[in-house]
């Protein structure tokens, strides 16, 4: 990770580790998030996830985590973007699971 990322890292999220994405990818995640346009992030999250292989969902979600989004990421049955907590919490309810789960569905999900 370049010493901008980590600075950047440590400015809003006090130190996680970006995992392997980029300033540019990072980049590109916050300011589709910044639309609050569910088509502009999705094809911004594409994006990501078609130019990193190695990444997965839940390294973009900590992204949004780290910033305070109120962009969230649902890991099945298909990875999917809602925006707000209480969409998140509503769509994870109906699909019966936890927000733990949801975070194993988003790292365990292929890209």
């Amino acid at each position: 990770m370049s010493s901008q990322a980590g600075a950047l890292a440590r400015s809003i999220g006090g130190g996680y580790p970006l995992a392997m994405l980029d300033l540019a990818q990072v980049r590109t995640l916050l300011l589709a998030e910044r639309s609050r346009d569910v088509a502009v992030i999705t094809e911004a999250v594409d994006a990501v996830l078609a130019t990193s292989p190695e990444e997965s969902p839940i390294d973009i979600e900590m992204v949004f985590r780290d910033a305070g989004s109120p962009v969230y990421l649902i890991g099945k049955p298909k990875l999917t973007i809602v925006i707000g907590m209480p969409a998140w919490r509503s769509a994870l309810d109906r699909l019966g699971m936890s927000p733990e789960q949801n975070r194993q569905a988003l790292a365990d999900e292929p890209t």
